[in-house]
């Protein structure tokens, strides 16, 4: 009646932003770009466990747990001047820097409950929380209008099912 799970994660992607300022009646434009390649790992571990309340209503217990990980950034910060016409094309580059940084989400804590008739009904609660993420590196310096707050999360929700066997009709 109990039950661990573990779960790995490979972070990976690519974050590309992009502003274009023109001045009515200018023939070039300011375009800012800021590139950034993240990647990392993250860990989740969780257990479950089920006993009977009575003959027919079950108790569920869980939780899961993820592990402080940090995501790696790496990418160019770029300000040039374009003209736009039926393509963009860049022609002075004023601004052309590569930055890095770091990503750190802390622990992660999800607990739940729920009790339930086997192929029948279930209700559960949850209650997630984290602390904030903390962004390190060249690639925030900029970031300052960026913050992040303690996270928390209540969810409540459960299914019935009238006839589980059931092939033509729900």
């Amino acid at each position: 009646n109990f039950s661990l799970g573990l779960q790995g994660n490979y972070i990976f992607g690519k974050i590309d932003n992009s502003i274009i300022n023109q001045a009515l009646d200018a023939e070039l434009a300011t375009k800012y770009q800021a590139i950034t390649n993240v990647k990392g790992y993250s860990l989740v571990g969780g257990f479950q466990y089920k006993s009977k309340i009575n003959e027919k209503i079950n108790l569920h217990l869980g939780g899961s747990f993820e592990l402080e990980n940090d995501t790696d950034t790496t990418g160019k910060e770029y300000l040039y001047s374009v003209s736009l016409g039926t393509t963009e094309s860049s022609r002075d580059t004023i601004l052309n820097i590569s930055n890095e940084g770091v990503i750190r989400s802390p622990l992660k804590s999800s607990v739940g409950i729920g009790l339930g008739e086997n192929n029948k009904w279930m209700a559960e609660i949850d209650y997630s929380f984290q602390n904030p993420l903390m962004l390190m590196g060249s690639t925030f310096e900029n970031a300052s209008k960026i913050a992040y707050h303690k996270y928390t999360k209540f969810a409540l929700g459960g299914f019935f099912i009238p006839k589980f066997n059931s092939i033509a009709s729900y």
